[in-house]
């Protein structure tokens, strides 16, 4: 288990209680700290545990660095994760470990999460997306694994990693790797909380620099796992946590021309059971759904995009081709179908 730690003297001392209690005994815990000011130092110094190991960081180096450090000295077969402000619920490293064991080829596992409040109210609870080719279909647009729940393979992680000390957004930028190499997975237990507050260990980039590193990320991802290369306006309409508003018709046009080959190219292939196909077809309708809802113009053609797929791809077994129909409506702007056609030809050259 590693966690990295910076001034956070106020929740430190449960963050570690709270592995400690784990119903699951055999673990290192590596707490690293990068160059806390406060109490941090004495208040983890002072468990009385041998499964404890204080590290610190050469000078700041943000939750990446810190990261990078704890999984440098980390010696077991797996490493979990949990931010100093975060909770592991009594049975998480039994429940995460036990599902590794039995799926070999899973490399990153996450799980359901609650979201609580300084005080430790919960203020809302997160299972979904839940399983495995879902979460793996999703994390081409979005993280899909809270850091704080993320379980995964210690050789994968030296594999594909480092943490990208430089990112704003390094969780997903490590995971979005892991994923485009190795299957990945989501519990739909609710295994651990996390603390949503203004002190937050480490402080969030602004919105709009996140934005664009969330695209960056996306259209890295992309190109890694399924061989397609986009624009940075189609990565920030199809970033699922992406607010912006930079793209232009055009750029909405190839991401509706994208999402279209999705279920015609290797992302159904990594369902293997009807239950995982139906999943990932509610991801792509979900996906699908958002594209269009940001941008009006494209919503007649949406719905012709996805009767065609599932009239004649291989989700027509898994989902009532009415229920697409009635979730996507309004009108196409004059011209859209050419731009459509001439971007679905583009990609069709790289589908996989």
């Amino acid at each position: 288990m590693v966690m990295p730690v910076y001034n956070a003297e106020d929740y430190v001392w449960l963050a570690v209680t709270s592995i400690l209690d784990q119903s699951f005994a055999d673990f290192d815990l590596i707490v690293v700290d990068d160059g806390s000011t406060d109490s941090t130092a004495a208040i983890v110094k002072h468990f009385d545990d041998a499964r404890v190991h204080y590290a610190q960081t050469i000078g700041r180096t943000g939750a990446g660095g810190a990261r990078n450090v704890g999984l440098g000295l980390a010696r077991g077969t797996y490493v979990a994760f949990l931010d100093a402000d975060d909770l592991a619920y009594e049975h998480r490293l039994a429940t995460q470990l036990a599902y590794m064991d039995s799926h070999p080829k899973t490399a990153l596992l996450g799980a359901g999460y609650d979201v609580i409040d300084s005080g430790g109210t919960i203020l809302a609870t997160l299972t979904k997306p839940s399983g495995a080719a879902s979460v793996r279909l999703k994390m081409l647009f979005d993280n899909t694994i809270a850091t704080s729940l993320a379980f995964a393979r210690r050789n994968v992680l030296l594999e594909v990693g480092p943490f990208d000390e430089s990112s704003a957004v390094q969780d997903y930028d490590l995971w979005a790797r892991i994923a485009s190499r190795h299957p990945i997975a989501r519990l739909p237990e609710v295994l651990g909380a996390y603390r949503d507050h203004a002190a937050s260990t480490y402080g969030a980039a602004g919105a709009e620099t996140t934005d664009l590193v969330r695209a960056r990320i996306v259209r890295r991802v992309l190109a890694l796992s399924l061989g397609v290369e986009i624009s940075l306006g189609t990565a920030m309409i199809l970033g699922d946590a992406s607010r912006s508003t930079d793209y232009a018709l055009d750029d909405a046009v190839a991401a509706l021309a994208l999402l279209e080959l999705l279920p015609l190219g290797a992302p159904w292939t990594w369902a293997d059971s009807r239950e995982e196909r139906r999943a990932s077809t509610c991801v792509w309708v979900e996906k699908l759904v958002t594209v269009v809802t940001r941008e009006p113009r494209l919503h007649r053609e949406a719905v012709r995009a996805a009767l065609r797929v599932f009239v004649k791809g291989p989700a027509r077994d898994v989902w009532d081709v009415g229920i697409v129909r009635s979730a996507i409506r309004v009108a196409l702007a004059p011209g859209g179908r050419q731009r459509l056609r001439r971007a679905r030809r583009v990609f069709a050259g790289n589908a996989p």
